[in-house]
């Protein structure tokens, strides 16, 4: 009886996991869309999430005085103290409207 217990162990635990996981899916995806207030794409340039935008999305969006490229430059080093930046899948992300203020109050 022990020995069909232990050999029954694996596929139990696997089952254990499944529902945990099924059970949990949910929780998670709904916890990430509050955290991330995440929006339907209405970004007019067809990028991004309803107000959000890349970092090189953003770069675009500023004054010409510099170059693209450099403003990317520089919002990647700065992205940490700038108020509607978030860093999420490794990728900095922007409040459109929260990162221009910030921006504009500099």
């Amino acid at each position: 009886m022990t020995e069909s217990l232990l050999n029954a162990a694996p596929q139990l635990l696997e089952q254990l996991a499944d529902l945990v996981a099924e059970k949990l899916a949910p929780l998670v995806a709904d916890e990430l869309a509050a955290r991330l207030e995440l929006a339907q794409p209405t970004s007019p340039n067809g990028g991004g999430m309803g107000g959000w935008v890349t970092l090189d999305e953003f770069a675009g969006m500023l004054p010409p005085s510099k170059t693209a490229q450099t403003w990317a430059r520089w919002l990647y080093a700065h992205a940490h103290e700038i108020e509607g930046a978030h860093k999420v899948g490794g990728r900095w992300h922007f409040e459109l409207e929260r990162a221009k203020a910030w921006i504009e109050r500099k």
